[in-house]
């Protein structure tokens, strides 16, 4: 699986971007079949100006499946991104049960 990680808006660290790299390698024991995953971290200002805001984008494309897009928001990079994570990891294991349920009645 290809994992291309773009820090947008000076969000960009080196601790994040490895640890990034290894969460998302254990993707593949969910969905073995993701060809690549790529996460996009951007900062916005609020409006207040008080605290920015952290954006992580996590975009998944596999084969015989629709591309998964989710994105959260947080003040937190690394907050955000395990947020995103843990949403696509949830969102992929029920694609999964749903896709084996379909194989199942298909061989009835």
């Amino acid at each position: 699986m290809i994992v291309s990680i773009a820090f947008r808006h000076g969000t960009d660290s080196r601790d994040l971007k490895s640890y990034v790299q290894q969460r998302c390698s254990n993707l593949e024991s969910i969905a073995p079949e993701l060809l690549r995953t790529q996460v996009v971290f951007s900062k916005q200002a609020q409006r207040d100006h008080i605290q920015d805001c952290a954006t992580c984008h996590i975009s998944v494309r596999a084969p015989r499946k629709r591309q998964f897009d989710l994105s959260e928001h947080n003040p937190s990079a690394r907050f955000a991104f395990d947020r995103a994570l843990e949403k696509l990891s949830n969102t992929l294991s029920r694609s999964q049960r749903v896709y084996t349920r379909r194989r199942l009645q298909d061989c009835i």
